[in-house]
């Protein structure tokens, strides 16, 4: 039976980031993953959305081409199976990479499901067939799937996850979105600017329920003037079918028609196949139980990502997975989740860390918020996209940082200073002092600081 330092279940960016940096320490390390290396984000999510964004996001260039004085314009339909390969063709690029990656700095990559047998041995199902392996550390990363209404499952042809959205290759006339979270609106950004009708079904009071309000209103105006008909404080009451065409009955009696339906209500963790409850394992609710280092109810065994309750998010899962390794080379430190960033991108982007201002004053702050439009900016003129608003939140007494939130463009590169400023403790001070090149999109940050309620 083959023995190891180090094994990660699961090779998406927790696992592959793990490997590669016990390696860097000197551990033995195996990677196991049942499909291919680089996981949801890679393969499903990251990377092929952005891929496809990016292609929309120039789609939209070319058509305001007449603001930066060019007579150029698409017409829709595009062809979407074209802008399918090119996807595919960055992912495969980026796979093979990893692959190449891991390999140099010696990981061993095992294809197959594992399942405990005990707290720190594994049964692999592979092609060769079971395979009995043993770690002194285990590390659970397994990820997540989509997560089905209930009573309407997906059928992959019409209703869609987002999975199945990455495969179509020809782009729906009307296209409605259950669910007004980073992945609808992700998906309803990508697929308005491709020339789908599309419409967005969310239950809560506001898309993005997770965001500050104020940033989220402006992205449902600024969707609503692209043509995108957003539901807020709806349900789905009812779907009917002709053969061809999905009917959906919203409350209050509303009807939205069409010809795909993209459910997009959160992610279920993939924990079931693991056999947790030979290892003792303790779960909750489906997910696994960690401590503040990580560490499951059994001693040596992690888990980390979408597994556990922590946000679902690549670069968390990635932090995760450092700490769990770093911890093993010294003296242990609890994860410290404070400034994460959450990045949705939409055109325009949207990207927040740390507090809302409510956040801040359920948590006792005295709250003072600062806030600067894109359109005061001359590189949002310059660039044509005036569309945009930041707003931090600070600690009226102190002056710290607690929180900043955009929407703009290069919202998802801009809000990693709010990130650093919320973990470093920066004030308000620290903000508006610092130099901002001009003309430059950062420069909201500095602008916003130096307002003063």
């Amino acid at each position: 039976m083959k023995k190891y330092d180090i094994i990660f279940i699961g090779g998406g960016p927790a696992g592959y980031t793990g490997a590669m940096h016990a390696r860097d320490l000197g551990f033995s390390t195996l990677l196991i993953e049942k499909s291919k290396v680089g996981g949801v984000c890679l393969q499903l999510g990251c990377i092929p959305t952005k891929a496809l964004l990016a292609s929309a996001s120039l789609i939209d260039k070319i058509n305001r081409a007449v603001q930066f004085g060019l007579e150029v314009r698409l017409d829709a339909p595009h062809k979407l199976w074209k802008i399918a390969e090119k996807k595919n063709a960055i992912v495969d690029e980026l796979t093979q990479g990893l692959i190449q990656t891991l390999k140099r700095k010696g990981v061993e990559i095992l294809q197959g499901e594992a399942s405990f047998k005990g707290p720190h041995t594994l049964i692999v199902e592979g092609e060769s067939g079971p395979e009995e392996i043993e770690g002194q550390v285990m590390v659970i990363a397994t990820g997540s799937r989509p997560q089905e209404l209930p009573g309407i499952p997906f059928n992959h042809t019409t209703i869609l996850s987002s999975d199945d959205m990455l495969k179509l290759r020809e782009v729906p006339e009307q296209l409605a979105i259950i669910g007004g979270g980073v992945i609808g609106c992700e998906f309803a950004s990508l697929f308005a600017a491709l020339g789908s009708k599309v419409s967005i079904i969310e239950m809560l009071p506001q898309i993005l329920p997770l965001s500050d309000k104020d940033i989220a209103k402006r992205l449902e105006v600024l969707f609503k003037r692209r043509g995108i008909q957003v539901f807020t404080g709806k349900k789905m009451e009812k779907l009917s079918s002709d053969g061809a065409r999905l009917s959906l009955l919203l409350t209050g009696g509303e009807k939205v028609s069409c010809d795909k339906m993209l459910i997009a209500v959160g992610r279920r963790r993939n924990v079931e196949s693991l056999g947790l409850e030979n290892a003792g394992i303790q779960i909750e609710r489906g997910t696994i139980v960690v401590n503040g280092f990580l560490e499951t109810s059994v001693p040596g065994v992690y888990a980390v990502g979408d597994v556990i309750g922590s946000p679902q998010l690549a670069h968390v899962a990635q932090a995760e997975a450092i700490l769990v390794v770093d911890n093993l080379r010294r003296e242990r430190r609890a994860m410290d989740y404070r400034g994460w960033p959450n990045t949705v991108f939409t055109h325009p982007e949207v990207a927040s860390a740390g507090f809302t201002k409510e956040e801040a004053e359920r948590a006792g702050h005295e709250v003072e918020e600062s806030r600067c439009l894109f359109g005061a900016l001359g590189k949002s003129h310059v660039e044509r996209e005036p569309d945009g608003l930041a707003k931090l939140v600070f600690d009226r007494k102190t002056n710290k940082l607690l929180g900043g939130h955009i929407i703009g463009e290069n919202a998802s590169d801009l809000i990693a200073e709010l990130s650093l400023g919320i973990r470093l403790g920066a004030k308000r001070e620290d903000l508006a002092g610092t130099m901002h090149a001009h003309p430059t999109f950062s420069e909201v940050i500095w602008e916003a600081a130096r307002i003063i309620p």
